[in-house]
């Protein structure tokens, strides 16, 4: 009979504490996704060799990840929203906030709407261009409508969380505190797009 004096209880304790390794998907499933963007117009040719080939990859991941979304950041008019708009038919049924309207960002004051929110947890949700949006004055005390709905999709969410940004990583933290950028990097892949501005001017 073994004694726990026998037992190498550090060693116990490191294999319970060690991460599961994510799985990882097949080059086949990679290009899959792919010949997908560019089905969808999210093409190589426009979005450059580096940006294309780290979205492909990075939605292959989520595919083989339960309940795992994608965070989107980069320079202004790198395809960050195209992207998102790409991929949208792929996790329907999805609700897709343009953080820049006003009119989209309060929805996700649970006091207002609390029926959209209930349903918005129902499903998956894209918030585009995260910092876009205004933050709220309650009766003198500061909300941020974005990083409450995301705390509560951690809590209740079944579908995956969506979101783009410009802003940097200190910037999110600065504005929404640590409590926001924990919870999005534990339900989102990250994906850095480095390409240039691609938006052009119109016509004279």
């Amino acid at each position: 009979m073994i004694s726990i004096s026998e037992i190498d209880l550090d060693s116990v304790v490191r294999e319970i504490a060690a991460p599961v390794p994510e799985p990882e998907p097949t080059q086949e499933l990679v290009a899959k996704a792919g010949a997908y963007l560019e089905r969808r117009g999210w093409m190589k040719a426009v979005a450059g060799e580096v940006d294309f080939q780290a979205a492909a990859l990075v939605l292959a991941k989520c595919n083989v990840r339960k309940r795992c979304g994608i965070f989107v950041f980069g320079d202004y008019g790198c395809g960050k929203t195209a992207f998102l708009n790409a991929i949208k038919p792929l996790f329907a049924p999805v609700h897709f906030m343009p953080l820049n309207k006003p009119e989209y960002a309060e929805m996700l004051n649970i006091d207002d709407w609390p029926n959209w929110n209930a349903d918005a947890m129902k499903c998956s949700v894209m918030l585009d261009d995260l910092g876009a949006e205004s933050a709220q004055s309650d009766y003198g005390v500061k909300r941020e409508y974005a990083a409450e709905f995301v705390v509560r999709f951690h809590q209740e969410g079944q579908g995956r969380l969506f979101v783009t940004t410009n802003l940097t990583g200190e910037e999110i933290a600065e504005r929404y505190t640590a409590r926001l950028t924990s919870r999005i990097k534990e339900l989102c892949i990250p994906l850095h797009l480095t390409g240039a501005d691609k938006r052009k001017w119109g016509a004279a």
